[in-house]
Order: structure tokens, then C-alpha cells, then sequence
């Protein structure tokens, strides 16, 4: 998704908005390879085949120090409590960066376990910006193992001429100032939000709710624009303890007042995204969508099957625009099989709206040394 379409907003800021994406129905075949080296060092390589060519989606070293783990390399960076789509960032997007985490956690007095999770990368441009910086944090507060509460912030930041990158900018953007004295707001695109997971039983029904609540930008845009995803999951189906199903809610706010559309930014035109991948959620920041999950879980040890399908209407300022405004349907299935030392998945995928198509096929498989 390169600068394409343009939008201004009400109190004059230029836009320019990303191109289209094409339709695609690609096979795709990955192969995934880790290698536990030492206790403490382990190295792991993910390529991919399409009709595109070969490329290399990870290729990291994991490491770890007492209670610290790090990864430097190639690899997603994932904010949240699962392989769901969030509202700041998704599963599927790789980085060039490094990354440290307290995976074991910490125990503070009152507030239970602190988790954190912090990581930097560099992205080969943003619109005129060339080698933009990327930077995500989550922090997990755990009061008891019921209840998780999350804190997700990313950030692509950096600029040309008086909008460079210095110590000063970087701590006053940790600091949440968008707009003071020597750093402006075309400084950083930045996308926070805040998530809950509850696991609980209702009359005997194991149960696990989650709910994010989500803000791009500054300002009080989580008061005006916000955006929310809310879902439950019935962990274990009466009779059928090895079945579990869960709906879920997403809602984009549309731009209003002086706040520009979700996952865009003058400064750094691309938008939320990396080279034309979108790092957020898919409806692109604006719209609606209703999903159910099905999950098959025999047992531990033999693997797991699930099918998701969803319907979803795109405003007209999602980051697709305008080939995939409006309403459309989809699903995917996912089964994953493990053997031994190998773990195999496939997966297949595809979204249907007004005569377009997108989607594909995915084969996986893994080896562990």
C-alpha cells in the first residue's frame, strides 16, 4: 500500500492515503525450522514459496538470562493474549529488530504479576521518511491466574529535517506528549490500547471473556474515536468437553471533530503499515465485524483444529479503500498436527465482497532440533 488516494481533514491536514490492495488467491507453502542450541540459546528460520518467489518471513536467536528472554533477528511481534487480531497490532507482519521480555513475570506487592514485553525494529520507509523506527510494548498486570489486564503501545516514529530523531523526541513520545515544544505530532504514528481476560464459570460453564479497548494516536481520541473489541468463549461444551466455541465483536469508530481515520498519519503517509502489510486489525480502521470459532482440541498432545467465520462491513476510510469498502464474508480453518518432533499445519482462508475475492492457502511444517 503505497501513497495513493488523498483525504483532508477538517482542520486542514493532508493524507495521503494507501493504494489499494490486489486481489489474491495464492497457494502458499512454509517451512519452519528452530533448533534449541544451548538451555539458554536457540535459533529458529521461517521461509515461505508463492508465485511471488521465496522469501525469509523470520530468522531469529532466542536468548535467555535469568529472568530475561530477548530475540534479535527477523520475526512477528505479537501484543495481546492470543493468536486473535488486535487492535494495535496483528500476528502476521514481521520486523528486523530485537526484543527482551519477562516472560516468568515479577511479583508486586497489591497488583500481583507484572509481565512486560519490549521490542524495536526498523522499517524501510514511511511515506517520505526513509527507515522510520518501530517500537512495542505490552505490560500484563495478573492479579490473580483468573485475570489478566494489558497494556499495549506501538509506535513508528522518526522524521526528516526538524522532525529528526533525538533523545529529547523519543523520551517526550514515551511520555505520551504529542504535541509541546520541540517535538510535534507528525513526529510518530502511535496506536495504544488497553485489554482484559477473564476466565470464569457460570453455572458450571467454564468460560473465558476478553475485551480491548483502543486509541490511535493522542489527545482524548479515546474518548471521541475509539475502538473496541469485545468476545466469549465457552472454553468446554457441555458433553462434548473437548469442543469449545466463542463469538466475538469488532468496532472501528469513523473519524470525526479534528482526528484524523484510524491507522493514518501526515507525516509518515503509509499509514499503519510496513511495505503495503497492514500491522493492525483487518477491518483497517474503520468498520465493523461479527465473528464465531469453533475449536477442536482431542487431546493435548494430537493437535487442534478451528474454524472461524466472520462478516464484516469496511468504512470508507479503512486502509483498503476504496475496492473493499462495504460488507463482505469470510473464514478460516486452521488444523495443526503434530508427529514426533515435526509439526504440521495448513491453513486456508478467503473473504468474498461484492464480486472480489481474497484469500489462499497455507501449508506449514516445522522441525525441532
Amino acid at each position: 500500500m503505497q501513497a495513493g488516494t488523498s483525504l483532508r481533514t477538517a482542520d486542514g491536514f493532508f493524507y495521503p492515503g494507501p493504494r489499494p490492495l490486489a486481489d489474491r488467491n495464492t497457494p502458499f507453502l512454509a517451512a519452519n525450522l528452530a533448533a534449541q542450541m544451548t538451555p539458554a540459546l536457540a535459533a529458529g528460520v521461517e521461509t515461505s514459496a508463492t508465485d511471488a518467489g521465496l522469501t525469509v518471513r523470520a530468522a531469529y536467536l532466542n536468548w535467555a538470562w535469568g529472568p530475561v528472554d530477548g530475540w534479535i533477528g527477523r520475526r512477528p511481534i505479537g501484543l495481546g493474549t492470543g493468536p486473535r487480531d488486535g487492535i494495535v497490532l496483528n500476528e502476521r507482519t514481521s520486523f528486523n529488530g530485537t526484543g527482551v521480555a519477562l516472560r516468568e513475570g515479577v511479583k508486586i506487592p497489591v497488583l500481583g504479576r507484572l509481565y512486560a514485553d519490549i521490542s524495536a525494529a526498523r522499517l524501510r520507509r514511511s511515506g517520505t521518511v526513509r527507515h522510520p523506527w518501530f517500537h512495542a510494548t505490552r505490560l500484563t498486570i495478573s492479579p490473580q491466574n483468573s485475570l489478566a489486564i494489558g497494556l499495549n503501545r506501538a509506535a513508528i516514529f522518526g522524521g526528516d529535517d526538524e522532525n529528526e530523531i533525538t533523545p529529547a523526541r523519543i523520551a517526550l513520545m514515551l511520555l505520551g506528549f504529542p504535541d509541546v515544544s520541540g517535538k510535534d505530532s507528525d513526529f510518530e504514528n502511535q496506536v495504544a490500547s488497553i485489554e482484559l481476560l477473564w476466565r470464569t464459570a457460570v453455572r458450571g460453564w467454564p468460560l473465558a471473556l476478553h475485551t480491548e479497548y483502543g486509541a490511535d494516536d493522542s489527545g482524548f481520541a479515546f474518548l471521541h474515536v475509539p475502538a473496541m473489541i469485545a468476545g466469549v468463549e465457552l472454553v468446554a461444551v457441555p458433553g462434548a468437553p473437548h469442543l469449545g466455541v466463542g463469538v466475538e465483536a469488532v468496532y472501528f469508530s469513523r473519524r470525526c471533530c479534528t482526528y484524523p481515520p484510524w491507522y493514518r498519519h501526515g507525516a509518515l503517509a503509509d499509514g499503519w503499515t510496513d511495505r503495503g502489510g497492514l500491522l493492525g486489525h483487518p477491518l483497517g480502521g474503520d468498520g465493523t465485524e461479527l465473528a464465531m470459532t469453533v475449536e477442536w482440541i482431542p487431546t493435548r498432545q494430537n493437535g487442534v483444529a478451528s474454524l472461524r467465520l466472520y462478516e464484516r462491513h469496511r468504512g470508507v476510510d479503512n486502509l483498503f479503500a476504496p475496492n473493499r469498502a462495504g460488507n463482505s464474508v469470510g473464514g478460516e480453518l486452521s488444523v495443526v498436527m503434530p508427529w514426533r518432533r515435526f509439526r504440521f499445519e495448513v491453513r486456508a482462508d478467503g473473504e468474498r465482497w461484492e464480486g472480489e475475492r481474497a484469500g489462499g492457502l497455507r501449508v506449514f511444517g516445522s522441525r525441532s532440533f
